[in-house]
């Protein structure tokens, strides 16, 4: 359920928190926040799940707690 490694890029599937140290979600699906900032509140994320073929992406407020992804140039 976890696919190929391809591109060297493994998405553990870390779950979600929120601004009151509740996490969820953990082993099923992972969330990242992009680097496209809607608003000084709110951005875009990227999201997985681990028995599905798709990435969902929407925007949401910054307070929730999402994994960030950095790349190296």
């Amino acid at each position: 359920g976890n696919g190929e490694d391809t591109y060297g890029f493994a998405a553990f599937p870390s779950g979600t928190g929120n601004n009151s140290g509740n996490f969820s979600s953990a082993g099923n699906i992972a969330y990242w926040w992009s680097s496209s900032e809607i608003n000084a509140k709110g951005a875009r994320f990227r999201s997985m799940r681990y028995n599905y073929a798709i990435i969902h992406a929407n925007d949401l407020e910054k307070t929730g707690l999402f994994s960030v992804r950095c790349v190296k140039d």
